[in-house]
């Protein structure tokens, strides 16, 4: 059983809404990460049905709504300073989960598909967490090469 430090969450932006979405598929392909949520995420159409995912997990499938033309709502505004002024964003908080030994190939993997010069790549130390989902995450991903 993975322990909980064998785990960094990365926190990051992705901007524009059009750039969050395929970042955040982008990186679960590569199995590096197991997740991302992208914050504030989507608000599912009336009716919208659920289905069940193709995503490979332990345990059931769970239910994902899908949706014919899914909008992000932006939701994170960012207030930083660059290259010597001060700027206003309307961003997305990305919180991507990944084994603390796919640190440094997902961020090379970040900085290659993110349109930012600088991307945020924020890891976190874990001190606890369920069991389950550890072990979920440690199964969903591949080490890096």
């Amino acid at each position: 059983m993975p322990t909980p430090t064998a785990f960094a969450p990365l926190y990051g932006r992705a901007a524009p809404a059009s750039e969050a979405r395929p970042l955040a598929r982008k990186l679960v392909e590569s199995e590096l990460v197991a997740c991302v949520n992208i914050l504030p995420g989507e608000k599912a159409p009336a009716g919208a049905a659920p289905v069940v995912g193709a995503a490979a997990m332990a345990g059931p499938a769970r239910p994902v709504l899908v949706r014919a033309a899914p909008t992000l709502r932006a939701g994170v505004t960012s207030v930083y300073k660059w290259k010597g002024a001060v700027e206003v964003d309307e961003e997305h908080m990305l919180v991507v989960k990944t084994p603390a030994h796919n640190r440094d190939a997902v961020t090379a993997l970040v900085r290659r598909l993110h349109s930012y010069d600088t991307p945020e790549v924020l890891f976190l130390p874990v001190e606890g967490g369920s069991a389950d989902y550890l072990a979920w995450v440690a199964e969903a991903t591949r080490p890096a090469e």
